[in-house]
């Protein structure tokens, strides 16, 4: 270990902010500032910095991504015994300061780390439980005997996974608070030097803005497109998913949360169909708008034979931790007491599943680009969502990439974002199930009591006491 720094001196942070240091954000309308408690320049070490080449919300929770050279500060060998954290704080007191481990890659040879804050994209820093306070975050590198903290700095300040944020709580009681996250600077120690921080700034507001929303609820299918059929061809999706869509906004709302419905009409000649998902009025560009941090498709299932398989059906992205899966899974079963799908494919656990890019999907995706003449899109994998409306809404972190090559569909214009709304598939049963239809039709206020209660038990941990 090298240049060791006392552990006192470290951790001893000034409690005064320095003089130099500007209100800067990195772009309008979003403005950080660092606490006035805490000093930005004590967290850096000789002006080193981690380079954030992606920060990011997904649903209720933050993260972020980058590098780290520690050359000077931990030897190869002190490497395996050293632990790294993201640290959130806005004073100097050690019972405040919020920690997360982070995941580190040590097998560089030139000790340069690789972070990342959570395993799967749907965990993290949980936004809605921070106090309303100026936070700073960090990585806090504990060795055998030096604690180092280590600000962040963007990789290129014009990078889409470096875009401030501007967040909103779920609401809570009728309460929010509004989140800036972003990147700023002050004075560094070294004259004529400059110390880039990431701030996660908490206020509370009065109300959430008129086009912000807690929740989305997309009624799978519509206009032009009717989605699966009944086996006597009298019922089409269309209009069942758009019913039960409404049980579960009322249900929602009765509990306090704001919620969004992508469509309210279940006629023939209303122009809203896959192909226009992405316009600016389409389904996907509309939820995207509304900053929401849960996105609900309601759709029914279809077999390729009639009656073979029954049940409902929770899919998920595939890098997304089970959590809230499972509320929704357990509450549906509680309050429909149907059982979860008969379907194998897919399946994670009962009544769970999450589908990326099978390798014949990929095939199919590379075909259509060869025969409609442009070029394959690119990074899509086994983690890449099938499904359009869990890809689409997450942005790049869930490698949303319809950019308008293919020119049946619009460009997603927030295909790169790095604000993503949590999104979850629900076939609730089998429209080609007779028993499962049946159930559906007299009983849908059911299964929106299930997934209320699944989503505010989940979002409301004091719920289940």
């Amino acid at each position: 270990m090298k240049r060791l720094v006392p552990f006192l001196l470290i951790i001893s942070f000034v409690l005064s902010m320095l003089t130099g240091c500007v209100k800067q954000p990195p772009l309008e309308p979003v403005y950080v500032v660092q606490p006035k408690s805490l000093s930005v320049v004590d967290f850096a070490v000789d002006d080193v910095f981690a380079v954030v080449s992606r920060f990011y919300t997904y649903g209720i929770h933050f993260n972020v991504e980058g590098t780290l050279d520690v050359t000077n500060y931990f030897t190869a060998d002190a490497l395996p015994d050293t632990k790294f954290e993201l640290s959130l704080k806005y004073n100097d007191k050690e019972e405040d300061e919020i920690l997360l481990p982070l995941l580190v890659d040590k097998t560089d040879t030139e000790n340069v780390i690789k972070f990342t804050s959570a395993e799967y994209i749907n965990e993290g820093i949980n936004l809605d439980e921070l106090l309303k306070k100026n936070y700073i975050a960090t990585i806090k590198a504990t060795g055998v005997s030096a604690v180092y903290y280590f600000t962040f700095a963007p990789s290129d300040e014009e990078a889409p996974g470096c875009q401030p944020i501007e967040y909103y709580t779920i609401t809570k009681k009728k309460k929010n608070n509004r989140i800036n996250i972003g990147f700023g600077t002050c004075d560094g120690k070294a004259e004529g030097s400059k110390v880039s921080f990431l701030a996660v700034n908490v206020e509370g507001v009065k109300t959430l803005p008129e086009d912000v929303y807690d929740v989305v609820i997309d009624p799978g299918h519509g206009g032009r497109d009717p989605g699966a059929m009944s086996n006597d061809g009298s019922i089409d999706e269309r209009k069942l998913n758009l019913q039960n869509a409404m049980f579960i906004k009322e249900k929602l709302e009765g509990a306090g949360l704001k919620v969004y419905i992508t469509r309210t009409s279940a006629e023939k000649t209303e122009e809203d169909t896959v192909h226009n998902v992405y316009d600016d009025d389409g389904k996907i560009t509309k939820a995207m708008e509304t900053k929401a941090k849960i996105y609900l498709a309601i759709h029914m299932n279809s077999s390729g034979r009639a009656n073979s398989y029954s049940g409902f059906e929770i899919y998920v992205a595939p890098r997304d931790s089970l959590g809230l899966a499972r509320s929704f899974s357990k509450e549906i079963k509680t309050a429909t007491g149907r059982n979860a799908s008969t379907l194998d494919q897919f399946k994670v656990e009962d009544g769970i599943y999450s589908r990326g890019f099978l390798s014949k999907d990929y095939d199919e995706l590379a075909h259509t680009a060869k025969q409609g003449g442009f070029k394959m899109y690119e990074n899509v994998t086994e983690n890449t969502p099938y499904y359009y409306f869990i890809r689409e809404v997450g942005g790049s972190i869930t490698g949303a990439y319809t950019d308008g090559r293919n020119t049946l569909y619009s460009a997603n214009k927030y295909r790169n974002s790095n604000q993503g709304i949590e999104s979850y598939l629900f076939e609730l049963s089998y429209i080609n199930n007779d028993d499962d239809l049946q159930f559906v039709l007299m009983n849908g206020e059911m299964f929106a009591t299930g997934i209320t209660n699944g989503l505010i038990k989940y979002l409301y941990p004091e719920a289940k006491k």
